[in-house]
């Protein structure tokens, strides 16, 4: 099993460097939180590979601009933020005392030259020298030249590679398994011949099934009689996406939540939405229960780019951007400035949205304090 195969790899100390590879869709990403999860290992995982979610992940946001500033003060010049970046994560995560450190750069293929150039110091300053272990996790079809390049330079003595393929039957159970679904094999089969093992393609059909009340709690609720399976095929080989069997109003309320990037509390959509809360909130549970949505306290947010791609598709552009010019409104009560400057723009406020992005640009800017 790749998770055994991992686990063995990630456990030998010797292996500095451990590139996870194949097709899209594979369970590359999936494997490699499970396994560590399962490790009781704390790791850093990088996803977005912009200047300032790195410097978020390593709590170096203020830091940085405080540091520019001072730079650019004593020398305007020569200062460059490059350089100032990479001197303030390389002195952090030396300065990380923790076991067992593990850096996952997950998504690999989106990392632009300047921050593949630092990977290779990182690797060469940090990783040889045995105080980090790196996972890198790619898709081979999206991989640009650059990057390629710079994986087959760092490959050599102390790296391994785990290479994935759209898993098995057995595998892929496996798989949904571990992310709390029990389905019997002959309606698993019957998704399988569908999405060739395609583990996002199959999480959709089992969203499906679950809108239509098959699925409660990730337990198939009746028995797979030849009657069933025969229902259960006809909506495998007919259904598009999960969202389009759900109500209208917890479509309505996906899409508004889908609009806020960092989430939103469920008790401010009433008024948004102009809707009864009760029903708000049966809503939000029924996608809670869909895994659609998740929950952090008050707070809700949707659960995969996919979905939010998704539930645009069964709307409208003048709604959708309705909806994003209300939502804008609310993040700008919220203070929520560079989130309500992207909704402004892609609704074609475009004045607005220079107004916001431009007041939260200099926002950060000056957040950093010489004194």
């Amino acid at each position: 099993m790749r998770e055994e195969e991992l686990r063995s790899l990630i456990e030998n100390p010797g292996n500095n460097v451990i590139i996870v590879h194949g097709p899209v869709d594979t369970g590359k990403s999936f494997t490699v939180k499970n396994v560590l999860d399962k490790m009781n290992i704390n790791y850093i995982y990088i996803d977005d590979y912009s200047m300032d979610n790195i410097l978020g992940k390593f709590n170096l946001k203020n830091d940085f601009v405080r540091y520019l500033n001072i730079m650019k003060t004593v020398s305007p010049v020569t200062t460059n933020e490059k350089n100032v970046f990479y001197s303030l994560i390389m002195e952090r995560v030396r300065n990380i005392k923790s076991e067992g450190r593990i850096l996952v750069l997950d998504q690999a293929s989106r990392i632009e030259k300047d921050m593949l150039e630092i990977l290779v110091e990182f690797v060469n300053n940090q990783v040889y020298k045995n105080e980090w272990k790196i996972i890198i996790i790619y898709n081979d079809e999206s991989l640009n030249d650059s990057a390629k390049y710079i994986f087959n330079l760092i490959r050599g003595e102390g790296v391994r590679e785990l290479i994935f393929k759209k898993p098995e039957f057995n595998e892929l159970k496996n798989i949904i398994e571990n992310m709390g679904y029990f389905i019997p094999d002959s309606v698993l089969r019957i998704i399988y011949s569908k999405t060739n093992g395609s583990i996002g393609e199959t999480l959709n059909y089992i969203k499906i099934l679950e809108t239509r009340k098959f699925i409660q709690d990730g337990l198939f609720l009746k028995p797979p009689t030849e009657d069933l399976l025969r229902e259960i095929k006809s909506i495998i080989f007919t259904s598009v996406s999960p969202v389009q069997d759900l109500k209208d109003i917890e479509k309505r309320v996906l899409l508004f939540i889908s609009l806020a990037e960092e989430g939103i509390d469920a008790f401010d959509l009433p008024s948004l939405m102009q809707i009864n809360e009760d029903d708000l909130i049966n809503s939000i549970d029924e996608l809670i229960r869909l895994k659609m949505v998740r929950e952090e306290g008050n707070r809700v947010m949707i659960t995969s780019n996919e979905l939010s791609r998704e539930i645009l598709s069964q709307f409208s552009n003048i709604y959708i951007n309705s909806a994003r010019l209300k939502m804008a409104e609310y993040m700008k009560s919220r203070g929520r400035l560079g989130e309500s400057g992207r909704l402004y723009f892609y609704s074609g406020k475009f004045e607005e949205a220079y107004t916001f992005l431009l007041e939260e640009g200099m926002k950060y800017f000056s957040s950093g304090d010489l004194s």
